[in-house]
């Protein structure tokens, strides 16, 4: 198991306080946006050398293939050129409540663009393994994974995420959300691309004890 944090979402150098904590940790796997850049990976690899990098791009909008496959090739090869190894899960939480695939009827629509820019991906980056969109937890998640699992088969790893409040991080429901998955795809290994305690004003080390033991159950 490797455990990795997110690169910060901006495109202007990495600050003092950020190098200090990713000396401090020490990740193992980074991910960041496609916009990072060029000074920011440096930095990284000054700090902790060059781990595994986990690219994605935001779902602001309706995918357009072209514009983004572009977007994910450059950052890809730019951290190549760096000598970080590079994976890409292409699209973040596509079945977000306020996003442009929430309703399943927009389904379709989700599946063209999305094929043809795993398309683009295969052509230009065809040693880069894939992994699937991560979804929003409880928001036709577990239906989508479904409905679209020829799609989703199409990766090397299949993303999901993990979330909870209060108590629920045991849950099958919430913190070990990964099972429901595990038995859409019982024959492909997983990539947890988010994972977290919600609980409004919980403690950090109070979130940290849950966490630990969901990391150990991956």
């Amino acid at each position: 198991m490797k455990v990795g944090i997110q690169l910060p979402n901006y495109t202007r150098p990495l600050s003092d306080l950020a190098l200090e904590r990713l000396r401090a940790l020490q990740p193992q796997v980074l991910r960041a946006f496609h916009y990072v850049t060029a000074e920011q990976l440096q930095q990284v690899k000054g700090a902790v050398g060059t781990p595994l990098l986990l690219l994605s791009h935001p779902l602001t909008g309706e995918i357009d293939p072209i514009p983004w496959a572009r977007e994910l090739i450059y950052a890809a090869q730019l951290a190549q050129g760096l000598g970080f190894e590079v994976w890409l899960a292409p699209v973040n939480e596509p079945n977000h409540q306020d996003g442009p695939y929430a309703d399943p009827a927009s389904w379709p629509r989700l599946i063209a663009a999305y094929g043809a820019l795993l398309a683009l991906l295969w052509v230009n980056l065809p040693d880069v393994p894939l992994i699937s969109p991560n979804l929003a937890v409880m928001q036709n998640d577990l239906l989508m994974a479904t409905q679209l699992r020829p799609l989703f088969q199409r990766h090397d790893y299949i993303g999901v995420n993990s979330y909870w409040q209060e108590d629920n991080h045991t849950s099958p429901d919430w913190g070990l959300r990964i099972d429901k998955f595990r038995a859409i795809y019982p024959d492909k290994p997983f990539v947890v691309l988010e994972i977290g305690d919600s609980t409004p004003d919980r403690p950090s080390s109070d979130r940290a004890a849950r966490i630990a033991p969901i990391l150990q159950s991956f």
